[in-house]
């Protein structure tokens, strides 16, 4: 694995040009909105000038602290509108980016930034929550360490709660948000549970034998280690000969403001190496 200052120059020396065309479609929007505004300016000017001079009331020009508000949402508008016409080149650039970070960390895995993410079917064979929402997105893929088939996506998954009218609420209540690993274990393994930090569930009616319990504590030992260091909730299921593991987080973006933000970057290389050094301490244990 390449040393993040490495993986960030190689990142500056790709992408400098295409994200300082970015910037300068965002001050050509800036520019675009200001210059929409100026008729609309000029033109309430005039009808308040008029009005003034017909009515003789000055009270008409009160009126004028109310229109800088409909004002600025012209603006947003029309600069979102302009912006929102260039979104699909600088979301092919972040996508880019991702996979250059992924890439260059670890041999063997690929990342797609606008993929469908984990389906809904594979998250439930994990045995996690019953929920009414689901939502996935990103993906991140390949042969981790040579040895294990992996998939990585965010995944965020809620309730939807109804009035006495039976109309939906606003608020949503998520159950989970956070990335949902799914590895494939290669050890031919019988387990069937789920463990996290703070219990252990079997998933059948024999439960595992005794010679498992060392393996099952010391994993469970771990994900509390992660939750001491990082303040970051987790659990596994293994099931089928996979593991489920779930980390309780947010998502890992890319600042659309300054894609190529160094400390920014750094946290996100950070981030998802904890997560992949977290999957590979789970994956030592099950392979000794």
């Amino acid at each position: 694995m390449k040393d993040f200052d490495k993986i960030y120059d190689e990142l500056y020396s790709l992408y400098k040009d295409k994200t300082e065309l970015i910037e300068n479609e965002k001050k050509q929007a800036d520019n675009y909105a200001l210059k929409k505004m100026i008729k609309p300016i000029v033109s309430i000017i005039v009808i308040f000038i008029f009005l003034v001079l017909i009515t003789k009331s000055l009270e008409i020009l009160i009126l004028l602290i109310f229109i800088p508000g409909p004002l600025w949402i012209y603006y947003c508008m029309s600069k979102g509108s302009k912006i929102r016409a260039n979104i699909t080149h600088n979301m092919d650039i972040m996508d880019e980016i991702y996979n250059t970070i992924i890439t260059n960390s670890y041999e063997g895995l690929m990342y797609s930034n606008q993929a469908k993410g984990i389906s809904k079917e594979t998250y439930d064979n994990g045995c996690f929550e019953n929920y009414t929402n689901y939502y996935s997105e990103a993906e991140l893929n390949g042969i981790l360490n040579n040895k294990n088939k992996i998939e990585m996506s965010y995944v965020a998954t809620s309730n939807e709660y109804k009035d006495r009218d039976k109309r939906p609420f606003k608020e949503v209540h998520y159950l989970f948000r956070g990335y949902l690993l799914l590895i494939v274990l290669n050890n031919k393994s019988n387990i069937k549970m789920r463990i996290s930090e703070k219990k252990v569930e079997y998933l059948d009616s024999q439960g595992t034998s005794i010679k498992n319990d060392d393996m099952i504590n010391n994993i469970q030992n771990i994900l509390k280690e992660f939750k001491k260091e990082n303040n970051i909730a987790t659990d596994c299921t293994f099931i089928n000969n996979q593991m489920y593991l779930r980390v309780l987080t947010n998502s890992f973006s890319i600042q659309v403001d300054n894609i190529l933000d160094k400390e920014n970057l750094r946290k996100y290389f950070d981030s998802i190496n904890k997560i992949i050094n977290l999957a590979n301490e789970i994956l030592k244990e099950i392979d000794e």
